[in-house]
């Protein structure tokens, strides 16, 4: 027959030196952590900074930015014919919502990635 006090006992003796040794490693840690800590530097205070005044202050002019928009129509119809073209049908099938450029791709897996993306889409 088992002997359910002393399989408790064992159980309870086992977590607590397991959680024993978890404890000690965490001390461990903290006083290395303490001992090899980089120096910290003194930072003022936030008073200090709010109350300092500001050197060299520099204004910059407002400028009008323009912008310019323009309709790309010409370039909308090349986009058209050439998908047109590779699906074998018609422009008037067609309807192109909008365009972007994309960037260069960083490796093959991201040029595949993308082409099995069109593909899957047409």
């Amino acid at each position: 027959m088992v002997n359910w006090g002393n399989a408790i006992l064992v159980a309870v003796l086992g977590l607590a030196t397991v959680f024993a040794v978890l404890i000690i490693i965490m001390v461990a840690i903290m006083i290395m952590a303490k001992i090899f800590a980089p120096a910290k530097k003194e930072t003022p205070k936030k008073e200090e900074i709010l109350n300092k005044p500001v050197k060299n202050t520099v204004s910059v002019p407002k400028k009008d930015i323009i912008v310019e928009v323009r309709e790309d129509t010409e370039l909308i119809a090349v986009f058209a014919a050439a998908i047109a073209a590779s699906l074998n049908t018609s422009t008037y099938n067609l309807k192109i919502k909008s365009y972007r450029r994309l960037g260069e791709a960083k490796s093959s897996w991201q040029n595949i990635s993308r082409k099995e993306n069109i593909y899957t889409k047409l």
